[in-house]
C-alpha cells in the first residue's frame, strides 16, 4: 500500500472512531441525565410518601374513632392511638382475635372480607358501647380491611335519658290530670254542697296545678338552654327581695303541707345576676326542698364558702336527705332521687318530677359564673349552696336602683 492509501484508511478510521466517540458520548449523556430525572423522580416520589405517610399518621393521631387496619389474614397492621386505649397497643403480627378477643367481631370482618361489604357491629366492653364499621380498602394489593370504632355510649345514654324523660312526662301529667279529673267528678257527685269536703279537694287541685306548672317551667327552661337561647342579662340587684318574691310564690305550697318558709338573709344583700334566672334557681331549690319535706322548714340563708368573692346562699331543708351517691348525681339532666329507698317505703306520686329542675339550676348558676353543691346526711335533712357573683363587679351606671327600694 502506498503512504496515501494508509493515511486516507487512518483518517477513515479516525472518524469512524471519533463518531462512534461522539455516539458513545451522547449516550452516556442521555443516559446520565435519564439517571438524574430518575434519581430527582425518585426524590420528589420519596418526599411526597414521607409527606403522605406523616400525613396519614397525622389523620390517624388526630382521629377521633379507632382506626385499625388489617390484611387479609386479618393480621393487624396500622393502628391509631384512640383504638389502642381501647385495646392496647398490639403485639406485632397480631390477629384481629388475639387483640379484641372478639369472636363475633372477627366472625363480621371475615363476612367483610369475604363479600367485600361494608357491615357494622356493636361492641360491648368495659361498660362501653362501640359501634364498629367495616369496610374493605379499595385497590389495595394485597387485600386489606378496614375498621373504626365509634364510642356510642353517651349517645345510648342520653337515648336512653330522653326515652325516661318522655315517659316520665307522660306519667307524670298523667298524674295530676288524673288527679284533677277524679277530683273535679267527685265535687260534681255532691261534694260542693259539704263546704269542709269541697275546701279539702280544692287544696288537693291546686296541689296538682302547681305541679303541672312546675313540668311546663322546667320544660320551658330546658328547651331554651339546649337551644342556646337563655342569655343573661347581668343587673346589681338585692338578693334578699328576690328570695322575698319567689318564698311569696311558693307561700300556700308551703303552707299546704304545713311547712315554714324562712329567709334568715341580711336585708340587702348586693349581688350580680339575671332575676329572672335567679328567681328559676331560687323556685327550682326550694320547690324541690318542700316536695322532699314532709315536717319542719325550708331556710334561705348565706352560706359558707371558699371563694371571699363571690355570694353563697344556702337552701336548708329538714327533708328526708340523700345517700352520698345522690349527692353525686343529683345535679344530672333526668336524674330522680328515690326517696323510698333511704325510707323503706313505696315511692310517693307526690315525689315524681322530670328531674331537671336540678340540672337546670346548675346551667344557670354556672353561667353566672357560680357553682352549686349539695350537702346531706339520709334522714337529717339537705342544704344547696350556690354561689354568685357581689355587685361590686358591675360598671357604674348598671344599677337596678327600684331594686333596693325595701
Amino acid at each position: 500500500m502506498t503512504p496515501w492509501i494508509l493515511f486516507a484508511a487512518a483518517l477513515m478510521l479516525a472518524g469512524a472512531l471519533g463518531w462512534r466517540y461522539a455516539a458513545e458520548k451522547r449516550a452516556r449523556r442521555r443516559a446520565d441525565d435519564a439517571y438524574r430525572r430518575a434519581t430527582q423522580t425518585q426524590q420528589t416520589l420519596t418526599r411526597r410518601f414521607g409527606a403522605l405517610a406523616a400525613q396519614h399518621q397525622t389523620l390517624l393521631a388526630a382521629e377521633t374513632h379507632g382506626v385499625v387496619f388489617t390484611d387479609a389474614q386479618l393480621r393487624v397492621l396500622t393502628t391509631n392511638p384512640v383504638a389502642e386505649a381501647v385495646f392496647g397497643a398490639p403485639e406485632a403480627g397480631a390477629t384481629l382475635l388475639q387483640w379484641t378477643h372478639d369472636y363475633q367481631l372477627v366472625d363480621v370482618a371475615e363476612q367483610t372480607l369475604a363479600g367485600s361489604l361494608s357491615m357494622t357491629h356493636q361492641l360491648n366492653l368495659n361498660d362501653r358501647v362501640f359501634r364498629v364499621k367495616m369496610t374493605t380498602v379499595e385497590n389495595a394489593e394485597p387485600p386489606q380491611l378496614l375498621l373504626l370504632f365509634r364510642d356510642v355510649s353517651e349517645l345510648q345514654r342520653l337515648g336512653r335519658a330522653r326515652r325516661d324523660l318522655v315517659a316520665n312526662i307522660s306519667h307524670d301529667l298523667r298524674t295530676p290530670i288524673s288527679g284533677i279529673q277524679l277530683i273535679a267528678e267527685t265535687l260534681l257527685n255532691g261534694a260542693l254542697s259539704d263546704k269542709k269536703m269541697a275546701a279539702v279537694l280544692t287544696e288537693k287541685i291546686l296541689d296538682e296545678t302547681d305541679a303541672l306548672m312546675q313540668i311546663n317551667q322546667e320544660l320551658m327552661d330546658l328547651s331554651l338552654i339546649e337551644s342556646g337561647r337563655m342569655p343573661l342579662k347581668l343587673v346589681g340587684c338585692n338578693l334578699t327581695k328576690q328570695v322575698k318574691k319567689v318564698v311569696k310564690r311558693l307561700h300556700e305550697q308551703a303552707a299546704r303541707k304545713n311547712i315554714a318558709l324562712e329567709i334568715a338573709l341580711p336585708p340587702k344583700v348586693r349581688i350580680l345576676a339575671d332575676k329572672a334566672m335567679l328567681a328559676r334557681v331560687l323556685t327550682n331549690l326550694i320547690h324541690n326542698a318542700i316536695k322532699f319535706t314532709d315536717t319542719g322548714s325550708v331556710t334561705i340563708r348565706l352560706g359558707d364558702t371558699d371563694d371571699p368573692a363571690m355570694v353563697c346562699v344556702a337552701v336548708a331543708a329538714t327533708g328526708i336527705g340523700m345517700s352520698p351517691e345522690a349527692q353525686t348525681r343529683v345535679f344530672e339532666r333526668f336524674f330522680k332521687v328515690d326517696d323510698a329507698r333511704s325510707r323503706g317505703e313505696f315511692v310517693s306520686e307526690r315525689h315524681s318530677g322530670t328531674g331537671l329542675g336540678l340540672a337546670i339550676a346548675r346551667h344557670i348558676v354556672e353561667a353566672h359564673g357560680g357553682k352549686i353543691w349539695a350537702e346531706s346526711e339520709p334522714g337529717h335533712g339537705t342544704t344547696f349552696f350556690f354561689t354568685l357573683p357581689p355587685d361590686e363587679l358591675l360598671a357604674e351606671g348598671q344599677w337596678d336602683n327600684d331594686d333596693f327600694n325595701d
